[in-house]
């Protein structure tokens, strides 16, 4: 015969059933009988993705079925905020955004909970988005005595008082230098957030700082994103982007380079400074160029240097993030700072034992090519975790005079602990270099086993792939590809010239055609090793710094790695058995 079994409310249930018959012999017979009910409540939830600003609101919709009881519990919840600081929903669904970003995470999760069933429920992903500001205008021929808030009343200066989610937009024009050193106002705001100065047009913003001035675009407060200008700063200091604390007594975060040109600097291209006991954390270099920027005889300077930083606080997740940024033609003369040259790096993390630098960072997705010294290296670090990946340098270390023995493409020197480099692609275009050193696609010197080169593709001439100087402990990897020629689709024979992005939207639209040069076309590079263009998906990325997520990053300069999670729902049809 056949049994039905029809829940009434969910879980285990047991009965049995007793068959009496007229057989002489065991006429009654009892059989045990056993099953689980399944709840028939489903719950959904409209929108099931949201970006809402802080403060705002945004409507929830929940249905119900399986039940009359269509009542709903609504919560809203995250993993960088708890109680109010993740905002509030009402009973009818409507809920308002808390009134900043939350510091380590913009995500956060609506639930609505089947009030019949309070295990069935579906849930909403919200992205906490920066506050909506003010608009104001800046010009090459404004005052600072206008109010800024129409293009026909525009300030000269970025010299004001802001909040977080305030936009300067930038006229087209040649700026006065004066007006960007040191010069940038106080921006208030709670959490992790931006005032943002951007040109109008990408590149038709320009700077030109003479040599009396030193220094180029120095920011010395917190919270600003400076994008789409090009600066060229002469003088032996002569830094084009630059974060340096006014004060010592306070440190700085937030600052963001991002679509921006250093062309022709003689202290280097970009840079936070420190101010002992101040310094410049939570540092972003997002699709950026930097040419030509280590002239300077007074100080031995990079393409792009994070140097001696200080911790503001000692927060888990990416601190400094370097992405989507090209350095080429970074060379020192053969004397700076009163001896022989030793920099000239495109990219180099500088010094970070000196005040003991425990901030995690990423170098991830840039290219490099022929500049003074290496293309990417980690100078003195034994507290930070940092993560080297997904960069193609080659033909680096041009200079015959540099005065070093570490000569290669991507490496640490001075003690290379707790750093990890892996699907990098890099290539070093002859056997010698550095006053005759060996010239490594790999380097490494005074590496231990916190130290991982692994899953990464280098080609060095006369079999130079790797080297670890004076290394006791370090174990190289066994996912490397070493001795094969990545063959770059048009390797330059020379260095290449000054940027020209006049027609172009943006960095990345400008260095389409140079990445295109530098894509391996040898089929021993794996897929997705070597630079990678951003994308305009978001991923889940744990690498990416969350303090980013709420600031309101343009599509396609760098791929957002923000997105934490997908809309879930538990429920479950309700079965018969």
């Amino acid at each position: 015969m056949n049994v039905q079994f029809a829940p009434a409310v969910a879980g285990a249930v047991s009965g049995e059933l007793t068959v009496v018959s007229n057989s002489s012999t065991n006429g009654t017979s009892v059989v045990a009988l056993s099953g689980t009910g399944v709840s028939g409540v489903a719950v959904a939830v409209s929108p099931l993705n949201a970006a809402v600003p802080a403060n705002a609101t945004q409507q929830f919709t929940a249905s119900v079925v399986g039940t009359q009881d269509t009542d709903v519990a609504w919560t809203a919840t995250g993993s960088g905020c708890s109680g109010t600081a993740c905002g509030t929903i009402s009973s009818s669904g409507l809920y308002t955004a808390p009134t900043s970003v939350p510091s380590s995470s913009p995500t956060v999760i609506i639930t609505a909970s089947s009030a019949a069933d309070s295990t069935q429920f579906a849930t909403s992903i919200v992205t906490i988005a920066p506050p909506v500001g003010t608009t104001y205008y800046m010009a090459a021929n404004g005052s600072d005595g206008n109010n800024g808030l129409s293009a026909g009343s525009p300030w000269a200066s970025p010299n004001h008082a802001l909040h977080c989610g305030d936009e300067i937009v930038a006229a087209p024009g040649s700026y006065a230098p004066e007006n960007f050193q040191w010069n940038f106002g106080t921006v208030t705001g709670t959490g992790h957030c931006v005032a943002r100065m951007t040109c109008q047009t990408f590149d038709a913003c320009k700077i030109s700082f003479p040599a009396s001035n030193d220094f180029g675009m120095a920011i010395q407060t917190s919270h600003w994103m400076v994008d789409g200008w090009e600066v060229t700063a002469a003088g032996k200091y002569g830094i084009c982007f630059e974060a340096y604390p006014s004060t010592s007594s306070a440190s700085m975060q937030d600052i963001v380079f991002a679509n921006d040109i250093a062309n022709g600097c003689e202290g280097g291209g970009f840079s936070p400074v420190s101010n002992p006991p101040a310094g410049a954390d939570y540092f972003a270099l997002i699709s950026d160029i930097s040419y030509n920027a280590a002239q300077a005889t007074g100080a031995c300077s990079s393409g792009i240097s994070i140097w001696e930083p200080i911790n503001s606080d000692t927060a888990p997740g990416t601190h400094m993030y370097i992405s989507q940024t090209f350095t080429w033609g970074n060379v020192e003369p053969a004397v700076c700072a009163n001896g022989p040259a030793t920099d000239g790096e495109g990219i180099i993390l500088d010094t970070w034992n000196q005040w003991s630098y425990s901030g995690q960072a990423v170098i991830e997705n840039n290219l490099t090519f022929y500049n003074n010294g290496m293309g990417i290296e980690v100078f003195e670090n034994s507290e930070a975790p940092i993560y080297v990946r997904n960069n193609t340098s080659a033909s680096n270390d041009t200079s015959a005079v540099r005065s070093t023995g570490l000569c290669g493409e991507i490496g640490g020197s001075q003690g290379t602990t707790t750093t990890q480099f892996y699907q990098n692609v890099a290539r070093a275009s002859s056997a010698t270099a550095c006053m005759g050193n060996d010239y490594y696609a790999f380097v490494l010197q005074d590496a231990d086993d916190t130290a991982q080169i692994n899953s990464n593709f280098g080609y060095g001439e006369a079999g130079n792939d790797f080297s670890c100087q004076t290394c006791t402990t370090f174990l190289l990897g066994s996912n490397n590809i070493f001795g094969t020629d990545p063959m770059f689709a048009n390797l330059p024979s020379s260095t290449p010239a000054a940027p020209s992005c006049g027609s172009a939207t943006s960095v990345v639209n400008c260095m389409a055609p140079m990445v295109a040069d530098f894509t391996p076309t040898s089929t021993a590079v794996p897929a997705g090793w070597g630079y990678q263009a951003p994308s305009s998906t978001d991923v889940s990325d744990s690498l990416f710094p969350q303090w980013l997520c709420g600031i309101g990053l343009p599509s396609g300069w760098v791929t957002n790695g923000c997105l934490t999670g997908t809309p879930s729902s538990n429920a479950i049809a309700k079965q018969d058995y």
